[in-house]
């Protein structure tokens, strides 16, 4: 990527920021919804679903771990 490309990608986003800060602006600047609030408060003191997840994600990543090491020991021993 050259300097030019770095540049105008550098314009772009600045560009695209001040877009959505004058649209946030525009339309009041009211950041906090009361539904996606009340989901947040109830997310939050129900942590079941978020930590059973956060086994699943923990395992599928072991998991993928041990089967990437067992493909390399199987091609490793050829």
């Amino acid at each position: 990527m050259t300097r030019r490309d770095q540049i105008a990608w550098l314009i772009f986003c600045l560009i695209l920021l001040a877009a959505g800060y004058l649209l946030f602006m525009l339309f009041g600047g009211k950041a906090v919804d009361t539904d996606a609030f009340n989901f947040r408060v109830w997310f939050w003191s129900n942590r079941t679903i978020d930590l059973f997840v956060q086994v699943e994600l923990l395992f599928a990543g072991a998991l993928g771990v041990s089967v990437i090491f067992s493909s390399m020991k199987d091609e490793g021993g050829k």
